[in-house]
């Protein structure tokens, strides 16, 4: 399978190819393994939910066509096009598609490309439709300030569906991963996940809960009294899948830093 479109320099109104490299992510949980084309060309085939491509090399200059049809079918079900003017050549872009089957959605994001030696940068999407907004925090215990080792710093708050978040500093390298936990907003705030985060330098996280919410579980929690513990009725409820995007490696990062 050739994942990799050759570029052929464009003269045409005087315009000169741009390579660019993007991927993409399946985060629809609904939706089976896809299939990729763009400008008509296989550049995945049998994408599967929380799996990402590696970075395909496009022309920044010319708006991409996409195409996707469900793994070994020849009919597509979805088709959209990339402007060029979303391209960004300085940084590497992904391509998400998330949202019930068959009608998914596609959302494309920005990874700063960052020098070695300065640390990791950490941002957030929140792409679980129908949970409430979320607050994100991480374990101070593996970073060197001085706080409380069992408390939490948080780093966003009060983040809402679709939301992309700002990016925030982390250093590196630590000894061990970050406790990374997500709840929500509302008091008496319930945690909906907790996990962990290995960074490197030089790389860029972005920590994306996916799902779709049937029944909001938490629409009914109570507290009473400031010592109250939150009384949460057990309703079915599909708990988010976070996908923690790595930056990694781009032709794009390579041209800036080796």
């Amino acid at each position: 399978m050739q994942t990799l479109i050759v570029l052929v320099t464009l003269f045409v109104l005087g315009v000169v190819s741009q390579p660019h490299g993007i991927r993409f992510l399946h985060g629809s949980m609904d939706a089976p393994a896809i299939d990729i084309y763009l400008q008509g060309v296989p550049v995945k085939l049998g994408l599967y939910f929380e799996e990402v491509t590696d970075y395909i090399l496009i022309d920044a200059n010319v708006s991409q066509a996409v195409t996707l049809k469900v793994a070994n079918d020849w009919v597509p079900f979805k088709e959209f096009t990339i402007p060029h003017t979303e391209f960004n050549v300085s940084n590497p872009q992904t391509v998400i598609l998330y949202g019930l089957y068959p009608d998914l959605f596609w959302r494309m994001i920005e990874q700063h490309c960052t020098p070695h030696g300065r640390g990791a940068w950490v941002n957030t999407l929140h792409l679980h439709h129908g949970l409430d907004h979320v607050d994100v925090s991480i374990d101070a215990g593996a970073i060197c300030n001085g706080i409380d080792p069992n408390s939490n710093r948080i780093l966003w708050t009060d983040v809402e569906y679709e939301e992309l978040t700002d990016m925030r500093l982390i250093p590196t390298p630590s000894k061990g991963p970050f406790n990374v936990n997500i709840s929500l907003t509302r008091v008496p705030h319930p945690m909906v996940w907790q996990g962990s985060l290995w960074t490197e330098m030089g790389h860029t996280y972005t920590i994306i809960p996916l799902g779709e919410e049937v029944v909001d579980r938490f629409s009914a929690c109570s507290s009473r009294g400031t010592g109250a513990m939150p009384s949460c009725p057990e309703y079915y409820i599909r708990y988010p899948t976070v996908f923690i995007l790595d930056s990694g490696f781009s032709s794009t990062c390579s041209t800036h830093y080796p």
